[in-house]
């Protein structure tokens, strides 16, 4: 009889519990490929239901994290690449357009000099319109060029008085062509004794531009 009770006992208690020990034990060397066998519905039972339950919560924590380093990586990757890229393009813009466009100002500035001959009214306006039109865009790619300062909060606008009715000639005439190309007439009125207002030109000239444009 006790040889009997003996068996029951290491049979039901004795032995889960040495292999629950085992189980917790590998898992604390980091084994989580491990899992006991569910001997019945009673106390014992229970206790190894809720371990394998453990474990198999344990995987997919594990699991879930290994997939949030992985995609960790691939955005850091991606960021740096992106980082790269726009480097490269602000680099390749400042060089391949701004060397034709200053040509165009340049050679501009020579007709408009009327060293090759003389020009009518009509020429010289043409020519004062694409010449403040380049030097517009260049302004632009300016602009452009400064996105790397605002992304380092390193923008500085440079105040000073700035002629009103100058900015607004200027800014008419970049879109003069498209607006007769629409049949739009555009005209400015400058308040008397409004001669100056102070901003940073390059700023004030795209915003004036812009809403034209619109």
């Amino acid at each position: 009889v006790l040889v009997g009770f003996f068996f029951i006992i290491h049979e039901r208690i004795v032995h889960p519990l040495n292999q629950l020990s085992e189980a917790a034990a590998a898992v604390a060397d980091g084994n989580l490929d491990v899992e006991v066998n569910e001997t019945g519905s009673e106390e014992i039972g229970v206790l190894q239901r809720t371990f394998n339950t453990m474990i198999t919560d344990l995987r997919k924590a594990f699991l879930e994290r290994d997939q949030a380093l992985v995609q960790s990586l691939r955005d850091k990757e991606a960021a740096e690449a992106a980082s790269r890229a726009k480097s490269s393009f602000l680099a390749n813009m400042n060089h391949e357009l701004r060397t034709p466009l200053n040509a165009i100002i340049g050679w501009t500035t020579i007709l408009q000099d009327q060293r090759s001959g003389s020009l009518n009214e009509d020429q010289s306006h043409g020519l004062g319109v694409i010449q403040h039109s380049g030097q517009h865009l260049l302004n632009l790619i300016s602009d452009i060029l400064d996105l790397a300062k605002i992304e380092a909060e390193k923008m500085v606008l440079d105040f000073k008085p700035v002629p009103i009715e100058e900015i607004c000639r200027e800014s008419l005439e970049v879109i003069s062509s498209s607006a007769d190309q629409k049949q739009i007439g555009l005209s400015y009125i400058v308040s008397p004794g409004q001669k100056y207002i102070r901003a940073d030109a390059r700023a004030l000239k795209q915003m004036l531009v812009n809403l034209l444009s619109n």
